[in-house]
């Protein structure tokens, strides 16, 4: 049985391949709804007392009506054209974690075994060699 290395089990994302995506009030259609509350179980409140007439509206105008599953497909794929952390090297952030964090994640989940005990070392002794390339003292 092949043994799965830690490159197999961590998942990876991908850009999605059309950039060219409708603005959600493109795929609006009148009476499509997102969310359906339940029945309220307490006693209403009156939002004119509550907040002032001046306050309130009947609709919001324009308001797109998309499904649920709508909406969540459209922003996933918008989510998809940004600069993300599986798809490079993310230059912002903490020192240990932005060149590869789902890497980092896995082995920080992985506790500190016995398996863990040499790594910790190595990770000790590269951040020695990085520090006194760097001319510091330490790395924080």
């Amino acid at each position: 049985m092949k043994e799965h290395t830690l490159a197999d089990r961590i998942k990876k994302a991908a850009r999605h391949i059309n950039q060219s995506e409708d603005l959600i009030f493109q795929k609006s259609a009148p009476g499509k709804r997102g969310l359906e509350l339940p029945p309220l179980d307490v006693p209403p409140a009156d939002p004119r007392a509550a907040l002032g007439s001046e306050h309130l509206r009947e609709a919001v105008e324009g308001f797109p009506e998309v499904s649920e599953i709508e909406v969540i497909r459209h922003f996933t794929r918008l989510s998809t054209w940004n600069y993300a952390i599986d798809l490079g090297m993310y230059p912002l952030g903490s020192c240990t974690m932005k060149y590869n964090p789902r890497v980092n994640e896995f082995v920080a989940r992985l506790g500190a075994d016995s398996a863990c005990v040499g790594l910790r070392y190595a990770l000790e002794d590269l951040e020695l060699v990085v520090c006194n390339a760097a001319n510091r003292k330490e790395a924080h």
